[in-house]
């Protein structure tokens, strides 16, 4: 599964006009993340910094959550450049996060069909500890 992440790079697609008040999506392209197992789900921007938040179902009720991460100035022509932040496994997958002074949060999601008992919950994962 790829991320797409909105570059400067011209797009070899060709879109009808947007117009005033719909999304241009001329510039877009897809990045590889280094597991393309992987399904990415959120992405945040810090500084010079882009995160994607993503996961792996290994198992039912058995998922590894990844974060990555790439230099803004590493958005060139290729979508190489991601590296592992760091990964962590739960019973069910991560829908979001963000980040603060270093610090992540993530609220643990699911689908309708199987709702664990996680669903819901908040975890932090301190600068420190990765």
């Amino acid at each position: 599964m790829r991320a797409a992440i909105c570059t400067n790079q011209p797009s070899n697609r060709d879109f009808p006009d947007p117009g005033p008040s719909r999304a241009n999506f001329l510039n877009v392209r897809k990045e590889q993340l280094p597991n393309p197992a992987v399904v990415p789900i959120d992405i945040l921007e810090r500084g010079e910094t882009v995160y994607v938040l993503g996961y792996i179902k290994e198992a039912p009720g058995k998922y590894t959550n990844y974060v990555y991460r790439k230099s803004t100035g590493s958005f060139g022509a290729s979508g190489e450049g991601w590296s592992e932040v760091f990964h962590f496994g739960r019973d069910t997958f991560a829908r979001s996060f963000e980040e603060q002074n270093g610090d992540f949060y993530f609220g643990l999601g699911s689908y309708a069909d199987v709702v664990p008992a996680s669903t819901g919950t908040i975890l932090k994962l301190s600068a420190g500890a990765y």
